[in-house]
């Protein structure tokens, strides 16, 4: 008796320490190092929960193991910023995550600031959109361009690169998040930098690079949940009024150049949410 007791009580610790759904944590980890840095509210992208807590815990259970296991851990921080786990903490893979995945190349994080936090967070809410609904069909690099390699003057948010995975087709798309600015400051101190950068291929971007504008404003609440809108109807309003303004500020814009959407759209930017100059919807990639 003592034996199929000591039997079972084993068999019950195996089964409680193997690893749950492991392609689910390393398909996790992969995208973690494709977008560099990210929360727990931006990994959650394909959760289907009814809330936003049951949307979240999942991926929160899978970085804790991982973070367990020392494959990731959180991105330093500095000032002051009341502090929730999910909500406000970036992370990273280590290097022992890295090589978990098969790479010998791994640059840890910098310490970033909280102020900087609601530009970052929505960044990486739009890059997401841009990562795992095209991330079956192509293969996604990610950069985040410094002073020191930027585009004849111009610092763009981030850089995507896909390469389809069949025939080898390449698309870069050099990318924006809007908050603070107004439409007429977007014009003025953003797009007429871009104008100026008239040969991509220089940078070793594709001559058919786009910039993509992703907008919302100051007073969107960026951690704010897909599964949230329906009670934030007067918010996004707004914002789509902004957007419409700026829309009508880029109509003489060339549409083979420029794409703009909305944040709140990001888990649809593989549909036709994107606007060019004119005024049309298009797909990203058509």
């Amino acid at each position: 008796m003592i034996y199929w007791a000591v039997l079972f009580r084993i068999r019950l610790h195996v089964i409680n320490n193997m690893p749950r759904n492991p392609n689910a944590k390393r398909k996790l980890l992969k995208a973690l190092y494709d977008l560099k840095f990210a929360t727990i509210y931006n990994l959650a992208f394909k959760s289907r929960g009814a809330t936003k807590d049951s949307c979240l815990v999942g991926t929160g259970r899978h970085i804790t193991q991982l973070e367990r296991d020392g494959l990731v851990m959180p991105v330093r921080k500095y000032g002051y910023l009341r502090d929730e786990r999910y909500r406000h903490t970036f992370w990273q893979v280590t290097k022992e995550g890295a090589q978990a995945l098969g790479y010998e190349q791994y640059t840890p994080i910098g310490r970033k600031s909280v102020q900087n936090f609601p530009h970052q967070f929505g960044l990486i809410d739009a890059l997401c959109g841009l990562y795992f609904l095209f991330r079956d069909e192509y293969d996604i690099t990610i950069t985040y361009p410094s002073t020191a390699n930027s585009l004849d003057g111009y610092k763009p948010d981030a850089i995507v690169r896909y390469r389809h995975k069949l025939d080898d087709r390449q698309y870069d798309f050099i990318v924006e998040f809007e908050r603070t600015r107004t439409p007429k400051a977007i014009m003025e101190e953003k797009i007429r930098l871009n104008e100026k950068v008239t040969n991509f291929r220089k940078h070793g971007l594709s001559k058919q690079a786009k910039f993509l504008y992703v907008f919302t404003t100051e007073n969107f609440d960026v951690t704010t949940r897909p599964v949230e809108y329906p009670e934030y109807v007067q918010m996004i309003e707004r914002v789509e009024n902004q957007f419409r303004q700026l829309l009508r500020k880029a109509r003489e814009l060339p549409d083979y150049r420029f794409r703009f959407a909305l944040l709140h759209q990001f888990k649809e930017f593989k549909k036709a949410v994107w606007m060019t100059p004119s005024g049309r919807r298009t797909k990203l990639i058509c």
